[in-house]
């Protein structure tokens, strides 16, 4: 569940597979538990990194309300021989073309307005990103050390089982001399 639970952190796709190395009993690849992950890549900071950029660009564009807008314009038409009494098809044609110039003298600093709420979005996405990062590095040593852990446990387990194993064969040896009694090596089976 673990590894399933960094899939998800570091961004990729369930189809990934991590393996544990297992050498002797389990040995989680130290590179990855050891480096540092920058969530710079992680889909959801991206996305909130590129939301800021958006707001941001969006602020320029209202700061710059006094700035002329410059639109051009251009139509092309054939006329149907029932509309025009001519034959001739280049009679038929009509072409426009136009430039359409506009100033915003005042606007009632309705531009001042959204600059500074589009400013102040643009910090906030900022903010949720770094906090983002934050909260995924978080889950990611968490995790990290859920696995350490965990690994750590299922030594202890193994050592437990061994350990086990080896009271039942003494156990056993010690009844087939005569010093332990049949209870006592039931007890020694069931540990």
């Amino acid at each position: 569940h673990a590894i399933e639970e960094l899939k998800t952190i570091l961004g990729l796709d369930p189809q990934t597979s991590l393996k544990l190395v297992t050498p002797n009993l389990i040995n989680i690849d130290k590179l990855f538990l050891e480096k540092n992950q920058d969530f710079k890549d992680h889909p959801e900071v991206s996305q909130m990194h590129i939301a800021s950029q958006i707001s941001n660009l969006q602020k320029k564009q209202q700061e710059l309300w006094w700035v002329p807008n410059l639109d051009t314009y251009g139509l092309y038409e054939l006329h149907p021989f029932r509309e025009r009494e001519r034959t001739s098809v280049s009679d038929r044609d009509e072409y426009v073309f136009g430039v359409n110039l506009s100033l915003n003298i005042f606007d009632g600093l309705q531009s001042l307005t959204k600059s500074k709420a589009l400013k102040y979005q643009s910090q906030g996405l900022s903010q949720a990103k770094q906090q983002k990062s934050k909260e995924l590095q978080t889950q990611f040593e968490k995790l990290q050390h859920e696995l350490r852990t965990r690994k750590q446990l299922i030594g202890l387990l193994h050592q437990n089982i061994g350990q086990s194993q080896k009271y039942a064969e003494l156990s056993s040896d010690e009844y087939s001399r005569g010093v332990k009694t049949a209870s006592q090596l039931f007890t020694a089976s069931q540990q």
